[in-house]
């Protein structure tokens, strides 16, 4: 095991020692599995249905008011919605030479954007999303995700299946270029200053620390990484596909797992999106439905009565106890505490 992730095991040497040992184990399972079962209602609303059933992947808010989803049938369609009332009325905004899935869409500012595509393209608006051009990457390939953090620094990441992945940086002229390959793609990525981001998928988070021109593996491992989400530079956290749920308290030197996926008899969750509002509360979303709250930085998650049997795909949150949803159909849910 990787010395720099933290977890809590007592050998089969120490039970055979000590039988009293297997209450002592028991104890904290079972508040565990008592914590697990609880379940808290909030208010749900739904804001927004698409006709066709398109999936939306990723939903993302600029403002109070200004906010967007974008999705899509893989192969065959887009879908980039905007609202510009907080998410009560939501217009369609149509990308007549796309016709593939979006991923993912961030704002620097009110007015420039891009959307990460299908097929290595990205959309790019500098007019606050009434017009986009379309940029064709080098490889077609799927981009997963982008993050905007200014104008002299935005980087996108994606892959191919579950064995090729590339990250693209835009540098000072606007212009995008491959800064590697690697052998596994990428699901997300966040950029917090403008030296240190992470990337995360099948297997690895990966940081840099040089505005995205090399990067390094972090500890963290063992599940296919589908969202990170960093609430301060040393401070965040991870999900991933089979259920793993990562900590890190120190810029991802190390990870504590909050969750092992991989454990044998435990329930497989499906997690596809992790949002925090401050170091100790936050929420994942994943398949089935699935909606989870903690209070107490990670160490406990209490479960949302289900409003969507669907599979939840994105999460924002726009105020501390308000935030919004899309499904795997076309919904977009409005919930509040």
């Amino acid at each position: 095991m990787n010395k720099n992730i933290r977890t809590g095991r007592f050998t089969d040497m120490q039970l055979r020692k000590n039988p009293h040992t297997y209450w002592l184990l028991a104890i904290p399972l079972l508040l565990i599995y008592l914590n697990a079962c609880k379940s808290e209602a909030f208010d749900w609303e739904e804001i927004y249905q698409e006709p066709e059933g398109k999936r939306l992947n990723k939903i993302y808010f600029l403002n109070d008011s200004v906010g967007y989803a974008v999705g899509g049938f893989r192969y065959t369609s887009d879908i980039m919605l905007k609202t510009k009332d907080g998410g009560e009325t939501w217009d369609s905004i149509p990308q007549p030479d796309l016709s593939k899935s979006i991923y993912d869409i961030d704002f620097v500012n009110d007015e420039k954007g891009f959307a990460s595509c299908l097929d290595g393209k990205i959309l790019a608006t500098t007019n606050g999303g009434e017009n986009w051009q379309m940029l064709q990457m080098g490889r077609w390939f799927h981009l997963n995700a982008i993050d905007y953090f200014s104008d002299t620094l935005a980087i996108t990441a994606g892959g191919d299946g579950y064995g090729y992945g590339i990250i693209h940086r835009m540098g000072q002229k606007g212009y995008w270029e491959p800064v590697d390959t690697f052998p596994f793609a990428f699901r997300d990525i966040q950029i917090l200053t403008p030296k240190i981001a992470y990337v995360c998928g099948y297997g690895v988070i990966m940081k840099t620390e040089d505005a995205g021109y090399s990067w390094k593996h972090t500890p963290a491992e063992n599940d296919f990484f589908s969202a990170i989400h960093f609430i301060t530079p040393e401070t965040g956290y991870a999900v991933g596909r089979t259920g793993t749920i990562l900590k890190t308290q120190n810029g991802g030197e190390s990870w504590e797992i909050l969750r092992n996926g991989n454990t044998l008899f435990k329930e497989r969750l499906r997690l596809n999106d992790v949002y925090f509002t401050d170091t100790q509360t936050g929420y994942i979303v994943g398949d089935k439905g699935l909606f989870c709250k903690t209070t107490d930085g990670g160490q406990s998650w209490i479960k949302i009565d289900k409003y969507s049997t669907k599979n939840l795909t994105s999460l924002f949150m726009m105020k501390e106890n308000q935030g919004f949803l899309t499904t795997s159909d076309g919904q977009i849910l409005k919930f509040k505490e």
